[in-house]
């Protein structure tokens, strides 16, 4: 990264960010949210910088803030760093003063908090467990994930149809609540389908030092199943989300071999540029019902470039 060099180069202190775990991986750096220790409660967010001396120390010694995938980061995160680094410093200047590079493609989706798509039925089934279907809404993708699941050899000894269990003061919550709990306080799909051969993408940082992060995408190569204790506990379910099919939004950050798109399934600005990119190679991008309707462009995006010009013919403001 030319960036990281020539900061080097010049002996300033960093830290390099990025809002999810793939990407942070992918650049050599960390989660927003880990860097500087962030946590999420219903009021906002907040860091534990301001309960831990030494890492506020820490924190007042960067020079220059990076963030990876800005489309990704959200107004109240973004603002909430910039109060963070100005409290940090006594300073009611942006970002307490120091220099901050962000990096991203504003024409991409914007962060979020979604009808089978149609695929060729003469594909051979090689390329479909190797192609990531890429559509608008999630009860789509549970359709598709399904229907490729069951192309799949069956070893009734590696299957397993894993829904989660909730208990409160022993008793078991309702299906009804379960959902409702789940769409509100986890990214955990309530059901998940586990067999050799599946594609799922794991859904939280729990592994990053082995390489795992939020995000990541493989194969189940084997199932090794336990039998229950009988002890209960509050929450079981696997960190983990079938992806032979993902949301638009699931894919942002990722690069896939081979993808399949249906553009009618696209409606959000950015939603089809984001998809169609996220394969390296035109030939391995199906299309289907393409219509250059479905690439909308959120007019503030066309309006922030038109200002980025202007600022780019101007020094960077690091002394």
């Amino acid at each position: 990264m030319l960036i990281i060099d020539w900061i080097k180069s010049q002996n300033k202190t960093y830290l390099l960010t990025a809002p999810t775990g793939v990407v942070a991986q992918n650049v050599g750096g960390s989660t927003i949210h880990s860097a500087l220790r962030l946590m999420q409660s219903g009021s906002g967010y907040q860091s534990l910088a301001f309960y831990d001396l030494e890492f506020k120390k820490k924190l007042q010694t960067i020079e220059i803030l990076i963030i990876e995938e800005i489309s990704m980061v959200s107004a109240t995160l973004f603002n909430f760093i910039s109060n963070l680094f100005a409290r940090i410093h006594n300073s009611d200047i942006a970002f307490g003063g120091i220099s901050v590079i962000v990096v991203g493609d504003l024409a991409q989706l914007s962060p979020v908090r979604e009808k089978a798509a149609n695929y060729n039925n003469n594909q051979s089934s090689d390329t479909l467990l190797t192609t990531t279907h890429i559509v608008g809404y999630c009860e789509t993708a549970t359709q598709i994930n399904n229907t490729i699941c069951n192309i799949l050899p069956i070893n009734n000894n590696k299957y397993l149809i894993f829904e989660s269990i909730d208990f409160l003061e022993g008793k078991r919550i309702l299906p009804e609540s379960i959902q409702t709990e789940f769409k509100l306080k986890t990214n955990m799909p309530p059901i998940v389908r586990l067999q050799q051969g599946a594609c799922v993408m794991y859904l939280n940082n729990s592994l990053s030092e082995d390489g795992i992060c939020n995000g990541i995408i493989g194969v189940i190569t084997d199932l090794n199943k336990q039998h229950p204790s009988g002890q209960h506990a509050s929450r079981t379910q696997f960190p983990l989300q079938n992806s032979f099919s993902l949301t638009v939004h699931k894919t942002q950050s990722l690069t896939l071999p081979n993808t399949s798109l249906d553009l009618s399934q696209l409606f959000a600005p950015g939603h089809a540029y984001t998809a169609i990119s996220r394969c390296s190679k035109w030939e391995n991008i199906q299309i289907i019902n393409l219509d250059r309707d479905s690439f909308k462009v959120d007019p503030k995006v066309i309006k922030e470039y038109s200002q980025l010009k202007q600022i780019a013919s101007q020094p960077l403001p690091i002394s």
